[in-house]
């Protein structure tokens, strides 16, 4: 079948700067409060090391890219194949974020709780993909949660830790937020930030009417213009190329382009004759008197 290629998909309607920036602040915030709570809690204790803009630039597009590789797989590729196979979103989703999940499942520290929390996120970049056609937003919450706390608080990210980041780990211990093993991501405070904001979510989408965009419908049309565009494109093309040959094949419709000579030439030759009509008429006349009688 036919299926959207990345660039197109990044430049449809939901791809909006705004949405894009909406999707790194949700991912900032919501990673973001698990560690407040941690850090107010005792739970871990950062120290800060400080900032270098070179490599958190370099480190930042490179957890873009991957973040970008994953969902461009799991939502742009594989979300697509189901929704058209199932005709049915809940499958579509659900199948996508079970096979998000499975692809973390030889992290290190893998648990439960990381599981349902890598679910839960999963759900919520499926929906930004299904109601409002943002990949760019799924990438960039996506890219915001990883790059917030393995690059700027020095957490462990799906179990692996960086070796730069703006604040280094000190102290840890497991707590609601806080997996020493896994992470924010392996707490159970994690789930419940990620289920808070996945149930504002569909409670959004059904209050303002929000209906899922089916990227397949007239999928089929598109195809076969696209196979047929050739043939069109030679059809459209065929009257210019064909054209100076009709032209020599019919001198008589060529219309000469007449010079000042030619004009004032036709002119007499055209007035000739209605110059000479005078003279006959006045020799009819005159052949017509009756003869003159003598006395």
């Amino acid at each position: 079948g036919q299926s959207y290629s990345i660039t197109e998909s990044f430049l449809r309607e939901g791809n909006t700067i705004v949405r894009t920036l909406l999707g790194l602040f949700a991912g900032f915030a919501c990673n973001g409060i698990c560690v407040a709570i941690s850090v107010l809690r005792h739970d871990i204790g950062l120290s800060f090391v400080g900032i270098d803009p070179a490599p958190l630039l370099v480190l930042f597009c490179g957890v873009v890219i991957q973040s970008g590789a994953e969902e461009i797989v799991t939502r742009l590729y594989l979300q697509q194949k189901l929704l058209r196979r199932y005709k049915a979103p809940v499958v579509a989703v659900i199948l996508s974020a079970t096979f998000f999940a499975a692809l973390h499942l030889l992290n290190p520290g893998i648990t439960v709780m990381p599981v349902v929390e890598l679910l839960e996120i999963s759900v919520i970049l499926s929906l930004f993909c299904l109601y409002f056609d943002a990949l760019g937003a799924a990438i960039a919450m996506h890219a915001a949660w990883n790059y917030t706390q393995n690059i700027i608080f020095g957490l462990p990210n799906s179990g692996l830790v960086s070796e730069y980041s703006i604040f280094k780990l000190e102290a840890a211990a497991n707590g609601p937020f806080f997996d020493t093993m896994f992470g924010v991501e392996g707490a159970v405070g994690s789930c419940c930030v990620l289920g808070a904001f996945l149930i504002g979510l569909l409670i959004y989408i059904r209050v303002k009417h929000v209906k899922p965009i089916d990227i397949w419908a007239g999928a089929e049309e598109r195809l076969v213009l696209r196979r047929a565009w050739p043939h069109l494109r030679l059809l459209l093309l065929m009257p210019l190329v064909t054209w100076p040959s009709r032209q020599s094949a019919h001198p008589s419709r060529v219309t000469p382009i007449e010079t000042k000579e030619h004009k004032k030439t036709s002119h007499w030759a055209q007035e000739a004759p209605n110059e000479t009509k005078p003279e006959l008429r006045m020799t009819l006349s005159t052949c017509r008197e009756p003869p003159c009688r003598c006395s």
